[in-house]
């Protein structure tokens, strides 16, 4: 534990001036063999990327903005890649929650068509088929450049059903069984998608809904879950909508209706400007090894009442420091998220040296901040007691003479008051 406050300059990366606020998107829509897609596959892609061209210059407009977007995207074949490769190209960073291992969904949204194709990309190599081959290894390129989560749990069952089904192309139950399997999953990737996501995009042309893991109802769940959503219409990329309640996907789109870039402004404005906040604003408050002696009124009084031992002795509590979280409490934490199947390396480097750090900071600054606020409260009370005592103490006293003294006591109490709330107010 540190014996000295350390200096903003020591703060933990995550809180140097460069951190900031970000405009988190998803990405959902078509997949490439859905018709609607393939029927208007380029001008989808020159749609999403006129979008995130305009996207990219609001937020780059906003004061102290500098790259602060980033996609959320499932990499499933069509929509989705398509939508990373304009992120990537136009400088955002890209986070891929996949619903499968990276192996796995590589493999899958390849479409190989025969087993021996699927065995090989299962075993991470390339597939005979000109197609599949092209398909796996442009997938694996983007994979490579996101930050990858992937729900590899169920990897091994979703890969023997997936197998079954390519090897009996007949057989309608191990297809049902590998689908219902594989939609399970992907639903449950698009849930951490939307959970994550300031706003999702999605490229659909609204008419199934109620397929588990399909655009369809990935767009009712972020509705549902208060998400907003920037509807495109496959045959018009040019033009979208944007939704903020399940209701208004029964309402018809106004067909030709210009895009409303002041709603979508509104949107990134809100995600990315937060009130009251600036790049140097973490520096103002300094992060501490240990509880403030002065402010350890209300710990007394907890302890007190609470019959616990040591009661009169010091009530300083000490605070892990940021630079050892990683080491110390949160060392399970790394550990686990370094074991996941087809874990991201990144994501544990990101814990141990971003996230957990900027948590201790952030909960030792809290608890020191919470100490003050609760013991002045105390104080407050303890002081409107006396004020309200010394106030009526001349009549049993029989010094009604000397009043005027005790009003006074009481108005200084009643200035102490004042004074340490406003205090309050302002260091707040």
């Amino acid at each position: 534990m540190p014996a000295s406050n350390p200096s903003p300059a020591a703060l933990p990366a995550p809180l140097d001036a460069d951190w900031q606020p970000h405009l988190a998107l998803g990405i959902t829509g078509h997949r490439a063999a859905n018709p609607a897609y393939s029927a208007h596959a380029d001008a989808i892609g020159e749609g999403l990327g006129a979008l995130f061209a305009r996207i990219e210059a609001i937020a780059a407009g906003l004061p102290g903005a500098r790259g602060a977007v980033r996609l959320h995207s499932l990499l499933v074949d069509g929509t989705d890649q398509l939508a990373a490769d304009h992120a990537l190209a136009t400088g955002w960073e890209l986070a891929a929650v996949l619903p499968f291992g990276a192996r796995l969904n590589a493999a899958i949204n390849a479409h190989p068509e025969s087993l021996g194709d699927a065995d090989a990309l299962l075993a991470g190599g390339e597939p005979q088929n000109p197609a599949a081959r092209a398909k796996v290894v442009a997938i694996r390129t983007t994979t490579a450049r996101a930050r990858v989560f992937a729900l590899a749990d169920r990897d091994s069952e979703i890969a023997g059903l997936w197998r079954a089904s390519l090897a009996a192309p007949d057989d309608i139950a191990a297809a049902r069984a590998f689908d219902t399997l594989a939609s399970e999953n992907v639903a449950l990737a698009g849930r951490v998608m939307i959970e994550r996501s300031d706003l999702v995009i999605a490229v659909w042309d609204g008419r199934v809904s109620n397929l588990p893991g399909g655009t369809g109802h990935t767009v009712t769940a972020a509705l549902a879950l208060g998400a907003p959503v920037l509807l495109i219409d496959p045959a018009q990329p040019a033009t979208w909508r944007i939704l903020t309640r399940p209701e208004e996907l029964g309402h018809p789109a106004t067909l030709g209706a210009a895009p409303d870039w002041a709603r979508l402004e509104a949107i990134i404005r809100a995600a990315i400007m937060v009130e009251g906040w600036s790049p140097a604003q973490p520096s103002r408050e300094r992060w501490r090894p240990r509880s403030s002696r002065l402010f350890g009124l209300y710990r007394r009084i907890e302890r007190v009442f609470s019959g616990a031992p040591g009661a009169l002795g010091s009530m300083r509590v000490p605070y892990e420091a940021p630079q050892a979280i990683a080491t110390g409490s949160g060392a399970a934490v790394i550990a686990a998220a370094a074991a996941m199947p087809g874990g991201d390396g990144a994501v544990a480097r990101a814990l141990a040296d971003e996230v957990l750090p900027l948590y201790a900071w952030a909960d030792g600054v809290a608890n020191r901040l919470a100490d003050a606020y609760r013991s002045g409260m105390c104080v407050n009370f303890v002081l409107a007691t006396l004020a309200v005592v010394v106030g009526l103490a001349y009549l049993p006293a029989g010094m009604q003479e000397e009043k005027w003294g005790f009003a006074l006591a009481e108005l200084l109490l009643l200035g102490g008051i004042i004074a340490l709330t406003a205090a309050g107010l302002r260091l707040g």
